[in-house]
């Protein structure tokens, strides 16, 4: 398995043949406790994000990639994870079935909800808020309040996976 987040630089073509190539940025990588699952980037460019194998969620200073924290409180690995827009909040989503929701500043967590009867699949933020939108394993998809903890609605309807 690989320990490593690279960092890659795209580039657009247009005219008669669009294209997209990608080369990974040289001498631009973070190596891992652990496998990493899932990534997410702060909008105001200050943090990466990584979510691990080994249940916890680093965080790196972006334009140095220099270590700044450490989220431990999942008991199964991260799977999922988003910042929101203002760059305060992280959310994560676990196989344990729970969000956990951090602050940037101090790495606190400020809630975790019990927010699937399986794995969470997919965390995301509604830009410009701090709504949360979970998808799990249960074939549920649902939108929180993460000002006050409170489940807004569920939307079911999924017939597999």
């Amino acid at each position: 398995a690989d320990k490593h987040l690279r960092f890659f630089e795209f580039t657009f073509s247009k005219g008669k043949h669009e294209s997209i190539q990608f080369e990974e940025v040289p001498d631009k990588a973070i190596e891992l406790p652990d496998e990493g699952l899932a990534v997410a980037y702060s909008s105001n460019g200050k943090w990466v994000a990584v979510g691990l194998l080994n249940h916890t969620v680093q965080m790196y200073f972006a334009d140095t990639l220099k270590f700044y924290l450490s989220l431990y409180g999942h008991r199964l690995p991260v799977m999922a994870i988003d910042i929101t827009t203002d760059s305060q909040m992280v959310a994560s989503g676990s196989a344990d079935k729970n969000v956990r929701l951090w602050s940037t500043q101090f790495g606190n967590c400020h809630r975790s909800l019990r927010a699937h009867d399986d794995s969470v699949m997919q965390v995301r933020f509604l830009p410009g808020t701090h709504y949360l939108a979970t998808a799990g394993r249960d074939r549920e998809l649902k939108l929180w309040d993460c000002d006050s903890y409170e489940l807004i609605t569920v939307l079911k309807g999924h017939a597999s996976e």
